[in-house]
């Protein structure tokens, strides 16, 4: 049965995030790199799999997946997290390759700090602080990245005036890819 809300070009997925205990690798739990790597690289492969069917009778489509600055910034206690978004960001580079000639174009989004309930954690892990935006004073740009700047960027790439942009990893995060304490 096709899902009336499915129109051709369009992918109405969504991606979910998942809170990570924070541990050395020697002392993480394999129950939890499974449950991590669950969400945010199965999860992922499950969604494609499953819409690029459909993508490709249209004859184009956009995907962007969501990943992390924190493939390319890792930090310690945090190999589970890092795990998914590398292996995320596999899928959307093989994923680009294998569907281009289908007029399938596939890009990435890695953000930095986020004004958002994970976001808030992570400021107040390394900095102490009460929430992520109480940082915004000391950001290159003046504020911490908000939901809507990932999403403007995300509807930006799947519109038609990203026609040509294919296999890209845009990180966004306001001129600071990590969180300093």
């Amino acid at each position: 049965m096709r899902d009336s809300r499915l129109r051709p070009g369009r992918c109405p997925g969504a991606q979910c995030g998942h809170r990570q205990r924070g541990r050395f690798v020697a002392d993480t739990d394999p129950a939890e790199v499974v449950r991590v790597l669950s969400v945010h690289a199965l999860g992922a492969f499950y969604l494609c799999a499953g819409l690029t069917p459909l993508l490709r009778t249209s004859g184009r489509g956009a995907v962007v997946l969501i990943s992390s600055v924190a493939t390319t910034n890792p930090k310690e206690g945090g190999a589970p997290y890092m795990m998914g978004k590398t292996a995320l960001e596999a899928l959307g580079r093989t994923l680009e390759l294998e569907e281009r000639t289908h007029g399938i174009r596939v890009n990435i989004v890695a953000p930095g700090l986020v004004t958002t309930q994970m976001g808030d954690r992570l400021a107040h892990a390394v900095t102490g602080a009460e929430n992520a935006a109480s940082l915004d004073a000391g950001m290159p740009f003046g504020r911490v990245t908000r939901p809507d700047d990932v999403a403007d960027l995300v509807s930006f790439l799947v519109s038609e005036r990203a026609a040509q942009i294919t296999g890209q990893r845009i990180e966004i995060h306001g001129g600071r890819a990590q969180v300093a304490p």
